[in-house]
Parts: structure tokens; C-alpha cells; sequence
């Protein structure tokens, strides 16, 4: 199997499994080439809970994880927070 160069963490909120969401997500996700691994997946309990994911998206071409990126976010997928990075001025 061909090892994933390119990757990112995408988060879905809201009634993912009723409406039938978190299935699109996954069928586009194929569609577009990548594979996934679900992170995390939260089921609301009761009808007013909202469902959690978090899934890692990976590919072996930065055009496709775009593409499918692109896809995803209609659907409301977002990127996962990314850690905070420190600036500092370079030496010259």
C-alpha cells in the first residue's frame, strides 16, 4: 500500500448520523481518492445532542486532499485547530 505523503484533520459538528451527514462526508472523502481514519466520533444522546468527528484525511497527492478539502466544507467539515506556532525574526 502506498504510504500517504499529505494529510489533515477535519471536525464535523451537528446531527451527523440523522441527517445522514457523516455518511457524504465519508463517500466524498473515497470519492476523491484519500483515505481516512476516524479520530474521534461522539454520538448525541438525545434528539437536541450533537454529534463530534474528527478524521484524519490522508492522500499520496496534495491535488486530491485539496479537492476534497474543497468538497468537504459545504458539507460542515472545518479544519481541526492546528497548535500554535511561535515567530521569531531570523539571524542575518
Amino acid at each position: 500500500m502506498e504510504m500517504a505523503a499529505y494529510e489533515q484533520i477535519v471536525e464535523a459538528r451537528g446531527h451527523l448520523i440523522d441527517s445522514g451527514i457523516m455518511s457524504r462526508i465519508l463517500d466524498r472523502i473515497i470519492e476523491g481518492k484519500c483515505s481516512f481514519q476516524i479520530e474521534e466520533f461522539t454520538i448525541g444522546k438525545t434528539n437536541e445532542d450533537e454529534s463530534f468527528a474528527r478524521i484524519k484525511i490522508q492522500s499520496s497527492e496534495m491535488h486530491s486532499l485539496k479537492e476534497t478539502l474543497d468538497v468537504l466544507v459545504p458539507l460542515g467539515c472545518y479544519l481541526s485547530k492546528e497548535e500554535d506556532v511561535s515567530l521569531a525574526p531570523a539571524r542575518a
